[in-house]
């Protein structure tokens, strides 16, 4: 992709200055190789958005999973624990 001179000089505004002098120091203070630079970043990144939001949606069904069984679990115990108690109460002789 091509910039002009004045889209290069408004990109620290854009994209932020301390961002900027990221890639800038990398690629000793070229703006242009700058650039290069930052696109071919945003590129790479784009690659790891699909995979990551895969492994993102695994990780929280995980998590979902495990906080329902461990509060069917629990539940389970609880309601066991009150029927035991009424049943336990109900034998009692009076």
């Amino acid at each position: 992709m091509v910039f002009s001179k004045e889209e290069i000089a408004h990109l620290p505004l854009v994209i932020s200055n301390p961002r900027f002098k990221t890639y800038l120091g990398a690629m000793d203070n070229n703006p242009e190789a700058a650039l290069q630079l930052y696109q071919w970043n945003v590129q790479v990144s784009a690659e790891f958005i699909f995979p990551l939001h895969v492994c993102e949606v695994a990780v929280r069904n995980a998590v979902s999973s495990i906080q329902y069984l461990s509060k069917s679990t629990w539940r389970s115990v609880a309601l066991g624990y009150w029927i035991h108690s009424i049943v336990a109460k109900q034998q009692d002789p009076l």
